[in-house]
């Protein structure tokens, strides 16, 4: 028998579902979580969608501002969490924003990371999720590159402005990550209100 390992495939999730996240990959600690999208606006608007990261508590609330990781705050205080520089017009291939999230550096009080993207100045510009296509969430190993887990986002999200796409949930023996997929009628303000940001 030839000595080779049979590559490993993506692992396709569905919405609510969740997966033993540092069980199923071993040693993972150092992740490339890509988000992206295609906008069907027929070049006729701009669409600026941003990624943001809460580092919640046990209560589902921040435990303090600064564990909350979006433009104006691109990285966490003690560098385990970090988004990559905001990409205003979501064109080209792969992944349009992404986060940089170091497991073993998450402080102790934080129990989840909920991932968010939401349309910025979406009411004024009356735009929401109804004209974007495409949306995943996919996480990569940063230590080799190799996709491990995806997720597309296949809900009609007409009337939102904001999904919150999935969260990481510490457990006892490492980290979960579950997908949500549930969309909103929010921008940033409403969004940081709904986890104690603000």
């Amino acid at each position: 028998m030839l000595g080779f390992e049979r590559p490993q495939e993506t692992l396709l999730m569905k919405k609510d579902e969740r997966l033993q996240l540092t069980k199923k990959f071993k040693n993972l600690d150092d992740i490339h979580v890509g988000l992206g999208w295609d906008v069907n606006t027929s070049g006729r608007q701009t669409f600026d969608l941003d990624v943001i990261a809460f580092m919640l508590q046990g209560n589902g609330k921040v435990s303090r501002p600064k564990h909350t990781v979006y433009w104006g705050n691109p990285q966490s205080p003690e560098g385990a969490v970090s988004i990559s520089p905001d990409n205003l017009d979501g064109e080209g291939e792969g992944d349009d924003e992404y986060l940089k999230i170091k497991l073993s550096q998450i402080p102790q009080e934080v129990e989840e990371v909920a991932i968010a993207v939401y349309i910025y100045d979406g009411y004024a510009k009356r735009q929401n999720f109804g004209l974007v296509n495409n949306s995943f969430i996919r996480i990569e190993d940063e230590r080799n590159g190799k996709e491990l887990v995806r997720y597309n986002l296949q809900d009609e999200y007409f009337t939102d402005t904001a999904i919150v796409c999935a969260k990481f949930i510490r457990t006892q023996d490492g980290w979960d990550f579950q997908t949500i997929g549930q969309g909103y009628k929010e921008e940033l303000e409403g969004l940081c209100r709904m986890y104690g940001a603000v």
